[in-house]
């Protein structure tokens, strides 16, 4: 027997384009054009052990067009107004799979395929499984223990690749199945057939109409077992982050409240890592997480309507603590991110609604800091000394650094108001007391020595490089990257404590050189001004989404 097939991983998804605007107008499903499937290389083979009672099973995962899954959220999201919005009296949307053995000129389909997704099952060689709100379903494509040998009924289209051994128990034998991988290949195609009843009235009374129906091409095949067709997965090592769209405060239909409404687009890549999940047995969900501030004041955790159904593309409503309280001309800026197994995804763009412009004095189009000062005011990182003051120039304290991380990570800091850090210099009472703690409990600073945190010195670019580095360590951000210092004249002052994270800054473009005359220096213990920092937060979130 051939050992444990490999998980298909290679998610390509098409991206199927029809008119929604004539179609959402027309409010008639016979406009909605089912795409053509991708080939269904999602698979995952339990290989049967006979000594053990083991049957052979093999799982497959529909993986649903982005298109499709709209549709049918629509539809789980609130049937009762999906029915209304397309006047129906019912609607199914399956996936078929159809098989064929040792090569494509045995399909099971029979015409009556195409009138009903109720045929027989398994001993047709046909399977369905409903399309829902999910972008993968998985369900059990075959599971070979009531097979019963050669001439019976059941897998017929599989039983010249079967093989039976004989598990004797104590007081009987039972015949244990297994589908012979290393001598045969299992052909698997698939569509989409949906179909639904329109109301007519009868005699005053709703009832359902005539059954209509629309059926996609098929897929090319996918193979399984001799002949594989499966790709070998890779782990992700984090996720893309999502873009947001189309913002709008939008009145309730009771016409009491306003909403936050906007619009996801959700990276290929984070369909792959949801899939590789999915087909490994993690438990653990990926979620959106959003944020919002309103009038210019602290992000404040929000919550995405269905936030579980992280991947789904498409309008979303955001709900937060005060939305009571807002307007049509509220100022309001919102930013998400997804978080999973793979870890914390990077903010997505920030969009904003009713927005004004910066009045920092201090801050003019034509600085070269402008733009990352307004990228991090934006984001929630930084803000101004004053109302009217940003005070680019002035240097920023390790304790002001620390306190922009957490801002960069989301973090609830009064989780840790009433933590202790352990450091003497920073007590529950100071104002980055919350962030330094967060720091430590997450090995991203150890301090100036065991009972020093030094949080009113000034942050030297390589301490800078070492907290970005440490952080980058904890999120699971790539470390690989190595530059050459020896062009730098002052390579050699580098601490030994911070080199490598050095070469890592530089290679990142975190970190670039210092001008001095003709050459360009590291300065390690030089110190960074706060539109510096902007800068460095600004080429951090670029590297880290790339």
């Amino acid at each position: 027997m051939k050992k444990t097939a490999i998980v298909l991983f290679s998610l390509l998804i098409v991206l199927y384009v029809f008119t929604v605007t004539a179609f959402a107008e027309e409010n008639d499903l016979s406009a909605f054009e089912l795409p053509t499937p991708v080939a269904p290389n999602y698979f995952v083979f339990t290989d049967g052990d006979e000594t053990e009672c083991q049957h052979d099973d093999l799982r497959m995962y529909a993986v649903i067009d982005r298109d499709v899954l709209e549709l049918t959220a629509e539809y789980y999201d609130d049937s009762e107004a999906f029915y209304e919005k397309y006047n129906l009296w019912s609607f199914d949307l399956r996936v078929q799979y159809d098989v064929s053995l040792d090569g494509e000129d045995n399909w099971q389909y029979t015409e009556e395929w195409d009138e009903t997704t109720w045929i027989g099952g398994y001993a047709d060689g046909y399977q369905t499984i409903g399309v829902s709100n999910e972008m993968v379903e998985d369900f059990e494509f075959f599971w070979l223990t009531y097979h019963e040998g050669q001439g019976e009924d059941t897998f017929v289209p599989l039983q010249p690749a079967i093989t039976t051994y004989v598990y004797h128990h104590e007081d009987w034998d039972e015949n244990i199945y297994s589908f012979d991988t290393g001598n045969h290949s299992l052909y698997i195609r698939c569509r989409y057939y949906m179909e639904w009843e329109p109301v007519v009235m009868y005699d005053g009374y709703e009832g359902p109409g005539e059954m209509q129906r629309k059926l996609s091409d098929w897929s090319e095949s996918a193979v399984f077992g001799k002949n594989t067709t499966q790709i070998v997965p890779a782990e992700p090592t984090g996720y893309e982050a999502p873009s947001i769209s189309e913002l709008l405060i939008e009145q309730e239909e009771d016409g009491d409240y306003y909403n936050i409404t906007f619009v996801q687009s959700t990276p290929d890549s984070v369909w792959d890592a949801y899939l590789y999940y999915e087909m490994n047995d993690y438990f653990e969900p990926l979620y959106l997480e959003s944020q919002v501030s309103v009038n210019g004041g602290d992000w404040i955790s929000g919550y995405v309507a269905n936030a579980s159904w992280a991947t789904r593309d498409g309008k979303r409503v955001l709900v937060f603590d005060g939305y009571e309280s807002l307007t049509p001309d509220t100022n309001v800026k919102l930013r998400v991110r997804f978080t999973g197994p793979a870890g914390i995804s990077p903010w997505s763009n920030i969009l904003e609604a009713n927005a004004g412009a910066l009045t920092f004095s201090d801050v003019k189009p034509h600085h070269w800091f402008a733009e990352s000062v307004q990228y991090c005011v934006d984001m929630g990182y930084v803000s101004g000394m004053t109302p009217t003051s940003f005070q680019p120039n002035g240097n920023l304290t390790r304790a002001q650094f620390i306190t922009i991380l957490s801002k960069v990570h989301g973090v609830d800091l009064d989780e840790y108001k009433n933590s202790s850090s352990g450091f003497e210099d920073v007590k529950p009472s100071h104002w980055y007391n919350a962030a330094v703690c967060w720091a430590v409990e997450n090995k991203i600073t150890s301090g100036l020595s065991n009972t020093k945190f030094g949080p009113n010195q000034d942050v030297t670019r390589a301490q800078l490089a070492r907290f970005f580095y440490t952080y980058s360590e904890m999120i699971g951000v790539s470390l690989e990257g190595k530059a050459d210092l020896s062009a730098y004249p002052d390579e050699k002052k580098v601490p030994a404590w911070a080199r490598d994270c050095v070469e890592w800054a530089v290679d990142a473009k975190l970190i670039s050189g210092v001008k001095r005359g003709d050459k360009d220096y590291l300065d390690p213990q030089g110190t960074a001004t706060r539109a510096q920092a902007t800068v460095m937060f600004k080429a951090f979130d670029e590297f880290r989404s790339k």
